[in-house]
């Protein structure tokens, strides 16, 4: 009978054994989905924010020397011809040092008035002189030209050769 149980029991190994080292199915590979590429970012184009655009001085963000060392053009030989009967009071600006008034000329040409000489850039004009009377007016002479002008264009007086400025009342 203990050869029996023990028949059985091989049996029972060896199904058990040979049943585990049967066909084993292949094990699956996991397929990933096919993978779509991101659109390259399209770059928005720059906008900058501020355009400076004085045609008529330099620029001040350009520099003064180039890289091989040589001046750039000197703004002296472009200072416009100026007519102050022409000129437009921009506006005053003043500290405890000193005053200074802005003035804009035709094509868009501004000069400052400073020490009672007029500017363009760091170059005065030549014949022509000034003086800052108040917060609103200014006073140019240039040959036989007088001219006072005003923020409001109806504070601005002409005359020519010695004429009165204001008029009488």
């Amino acid at each position: 009978m203990w050869q029996l149980s023990r028949i059985i029991m091989i049996s029972v190994m060896l199904i058990i054994v040979c049943s585990g080292c049967g066909r084993q199915k292949p094990k699956e590979v996991a397929m990933l989905p096919p993978q779509i590429l991101p659109e390259p970012l399209k770059e928005k184009p720059i906008i900058p924010q501020y355009l400076y655009q004085n045609v008529h001085s330099r620029d001040p963000f350009m520099p003064l020397i180039v890289e091989g060392g040589q001046a750039v053009q000197d703004q002296k030989s472009r200072i416009p011809d100026v007519d102050i009967t022409e000129l437009i009071l921009i506006g005053i600006v003043w500290d405890k040092k000193d005053t200074i008034a802005l003035v804009r000329g035709p094509g868009g040409n501004t000069f400052i008035l400073r020490y009672g000489i007029l500017f363009f850039g760091d170059y005065p004009i030549r014949g022509v002189q000034g003086k800052i009377l108040n917060q609103k007016l200014v006073f140019l002479t240039q040959l036989d030209k007088v001219v006072t002008i005003g923020l409001d264009a109806s504070d601005t007086k002409v005359a020519i050769r010695g004429a009165d400025i204001f008029p009488k009342q």
